[in-house]
C-alpha cells in the first residue's frame, strides 16, 4: 500500500444557520423569511426572502414549525426553490400518522462564474397556521469546487 501525502485533498466545510419566520398566518405560494444568520462562514448576499449563494458544492435543509389550533388538519407543506424550480423533497407540518417535522432537504452546485438563489416557498396550506419561528431553522453546508 502506498500513501502519497500530497494527494490528499483537504476541504473546509462551511456553515450558515439561520431561523426562518412569517409575519401573520401563512397562504400557499408565500416565500418564507430568512432572519439574520445565528452563526456564518459562508459568503453570500442575504435578502429577505431570499439567499444568493456563490459558487461551491451546498447541503440545504429547512425544517418549517408551524404553529397550529390543535387540529391535524392545519398545517403547510414548504420546498426549497433553486433559481425559480422547486428541488429536493417536501418538508411538511401535517401529523397525522407521524411524529415530528419534516425537513425539506436539497443539494445543489454553484459553478464557477454563477449564481444561484434559493428561497423556501410555502406549497400547501392547510386550515390556518403561522410559523414557528423557535422550531424552524435553514442550515446551509458548503465546500468549495
Amino acid at each position: 500500500m502506498s500513501y502519497i501525502p500530497n494527494a490528499i485533498n483537504k476541504v473546509t466545510t462551511e456553515v450558515y444557520d439561520a431561523k426562518i419566520s412569517f409575519s401573520g398566518n401563512t397562504s400557499a405560494s408565500d416565500y418564507l423569511t430568512i432572519e439574520s444568520p445565528l452563526f456564518s462562514n459562508i459568503t453570500l448576499t442575504q435578502n429577505s426572502d431570499n439567499l444568493v449563494l456563490n459558487p461551491g458544492y451546498y447541503a440545504i435543509s429547512a425544517a418549517v414549525g408551524v404553529n397550529n389550533t390543535n387540529s391535524v388538519s392545519n398545517n403547510i407543506d414548504a420546498r426549497l426553490e433553486i433559481d425559480g424550480s422547486l428541488v429536493g423533497n417536501t418538508a411538511s407540518s401535517a401529523q397525522l400518522n407521524k411524529v415530528g417535522i419534516d425537513a425539506a432537504h436539497a443539494s445543489l452546485k454553484v459553478a464557477n462564474g454563477a449564481t444561484s438563489t434559493i428561497k423556501i416557498k410555502v406549497t400547501t396550506q392547510n386550515g390556518t397556521t403561522s410559523i414557528n419561528t423557535d422550531y424552524s431553522s435553514l442550515i446551509i453546508k458548503r465546500v468549495a469546487l
